[in-house]
């Protein structure tokens, strides 16, 4: 491929990379070079060296336009070195996979596969949490025309100007936004100071739950619960989740108090035998 066609392959997959959503009229295999190499070794099998060694070269002559392609996904919270090797790898494979029975040049082919690789790898595989793929792209929309919008307007964007550029409503633009969190969430080993890098979010989040020491007592208590008959955990209910007073008791049983009192006794000395006896 004479550099002439190169630069025009690749220009062709960028301009087809930054108008999502129209139509690219790409070259005919019988009019790319690159198809034509490809195109004389497919009868022959992936490991036959002449096929290895013409694939080689088209990947080794396209490497700007996956570079291209990659680039132009940078300032997302990905490094151009980590998305350039996505783009390498999407790159290979089009090598593997072109056909001339596909119809178009091999940079026709190679561009929308890089492309959707480097998609992927942001929707499927850059998200710490789980996000409906919908909202996932919106994010990386909104994050791409902010940027965009910025430069054309020389200030940061409203939201109701992005959600025209995206073409969403405001409120999905709102959401996409949120869920954006997920995509990078903040360590909690992150430093909160430089000058003393041993403070850190850790220790401005949550404290020591005293109720963690309890756990082992208020799982006998429940065993031993479990041990009384119905009436007496009625009448433990009663008084120690219901808060009633003895009195109230009584009036709610159509018994004395004296009665209640009694058996409260005789029900708490079961289970602090019981508690008891586990230790």
């Amino acid at each position: 491929m004479t550099a002439r066609n190169m630069t025009a392959s690749t220009t062709t997959a960028r301009s087809h990379s930054t108008r999502a959503g129209t139509a690219t009229r790409w070259p005919s295999a019988a009019q790319d070079p690159d198809a034509l190499a490809l195109g004389a070794v497919e009868h022959l099998s992936l490991d036959h060296p002449v096929r290895r060694r013409a694939r080689d070269e088209v990947i080794c002559r396209n490497l700007a336009m996956a570079r291209r392609l990659a680039g132009s996904f940078a300032g997302r919270g990905e490094s151009l070195d980590d998305l350039v090797q996505v783009a390498n790898l999407a790159l290979i494979r089009a090598a593997d996979r072109f056909s001339t029975s596909h119809g178009v040049s091999f940079a026709g082919f190679a561009g929308p596969t890089i492309l959707g690789e480097l998609r992927h790898h942001f929707r499927d595989t850059r998200w710490h949490l789980r996000v409906e793929r919908r909202l996932q792209e919106l994010y990386l929309n909104v994050r791409h025309c902010t940027d965009e919008l910025t430069q054309e307007l020389g200030h940061h964007p409203s939201l109701a100007e992005i959600a025209a550029r995206v073409g969403a409503d405001v409120a999905e633009c709102e959401r996409a936004v949120a869920v954006g969190a997920a995509f990078q969430p903040l360590s909690l080993d992150r430093p909160i100071d430089t000058d003393d890098p041993t403070n850190n979010l850790t220790d401005l989040i949550g404290s020591a739950d005293p109720d963690l020491e309890s756990i082992p007592d208020r799982y006998t208590l429940a065993q031993a619960l479990g041990h009384l008959s119905p009436e007496d955990r009625r009448l433990v209910a009663l008084r120690f989740f219901g808060n009633l007073s003895q009195a109230e008791i009584a009036e709610h049983l159509g018994v004395s108090q004296m009665q209640v009192s009694r058996l409260l006794s005789a029900v708490l000395a079961k289970l602090a035998a019981e508690l008891l006896a586990e230790e």
